[in-house]
């Protein structure tokens, strides 16, 4: 693997890996911990819901975003 095809690969695994972890915590964000106990059982938030879809918030989007026009921006940051 060339160095600009493994760096391409850490990019796609960061950015997978924020979306992961924002799908996880969105529904906990603002929660106290003994809600999130009341709401998911002694041991919290512990996987991914089976019975929907999971879902990202507007951080995976400004992040995604950001990376989008970093990506076509040839002098990042700008001067």
């Amino acid at each position: 693997m060339t160095d600009l095809a493994q760096f391409a690969d850490r990019v796609r695994g960061s950015l997978l890996g924020g979306a992961v972890g924002d799908a996880l915590g969105w529904p906990i964000e603002f929660l106290r911990l003994d809600h999130i106990r009341d709401r998911f059982g002694p041991h919290g938030l512990a996987g991914f819901p089976a019975d929907r879809a999971v879902e990202v918030t507007d951080d995976t989007q400004m992040t995604l975003f950001t990376d989008h026009t970093k990506s076509r921006c040839p002098r990042w940051p700008l001067p």
